[in-house]
């Protein structure tokens, strides 16, 4: 296996300074960003092990616009494509700023800026409370908020109801929809001879009006 090759993270705490510098930009680069502004991307991903997180950093591989960070610390980073680098070690509770910013001598304004926040490690994770709804949002591995005990327990005891409350609804119109099956079929069961009777009629219908139809069509033919 080829060695990982890391990156510095980029500390540009100066771009907190820039003001009246940037070189303005073309109305054709404004829009060539327009166009990809959705391609940069930064995404955290807690890291269960570690205890830390991993951010993907997406970007186009233009050479005209970058994203540059303002962080406190370095971080390794790999690498991982011409248009991906992902960093690693982020600690929860963090944040850093992250700025897209021209990349050439004609246009090197900021196109926009952007805090990126990394959520807490949730003190109340794995607490027996949580059994049965690991997927609530306070039960999770890292919560962006700060609780207390009674707020963690009246939100469960609210989320174990209303979760409780849609089965309970979920039963109900299950229940009825097999109701309304068992009605018909029960309909079927006890009517078979009008069913049929019916049935053969309305494809003797049907049969009559295709076949008028194709008479039609060849009476026409002749005239």
């Amino acid at each position: 296996m080829n060695k990982k090759k890391y990156i510095a993270f980029p500390i540009l705490l100066s771009l907190l300074c820039i003001n009246s510098v940037y070189a303005a930009c073309t109305e054709e680069l404004e829009n060539e960003y327009i166009k990809i502004k959705n391609q940069y991307k930064i995404t955290p991903t807690f890291n269960s092990i570690e205890k830390n997180y991993t951010v993907r950093i997406e970007q186009p591989n233009t050479n005209k616009f970058r994203y540059a960070t303002a962080i406190t610390s370095q971080y390794k980073c790999e690498k991982i494509s011409d248009t991906v680098t992902e960093c690693y070690g982020l600690k929860p509770g963090t944040s850093f700023n992250a700025y897209i910013l021209g990349d050439t001598k004609e246009c090197d304004i900021m196109f926009k800026e952007e805090e990126i926040y990394l959520d807490k490690l949730n003190k109340f994770y794995g607490d027996p409370l949580c059994e049965g709804i690991e997927d609530f949002i306070l039960c999770q591995e890292v919560y962006d908020r700060e609780i207390d005990r009674e707020t963690f327990e009246y939100r469960i005891n609210k989320y174990k109801e209303s979760k409780e409350l849609k089965h309970q609804e979920e039963l109900k119109k299950q229940e009825e929809e097999n109701k309304t099956e068992n009605k018909i079929s029960t309909y079927i069961k006890e009517n078979t001879t009008q069913v049929i009777i019916i049935a053969v009629f309305i494809i003797l219908v049907i049969i009559t009006i295709i076949v008028g139809c194709i008479s039609m069509k060849k009476s026409r033919r002749l005239e």
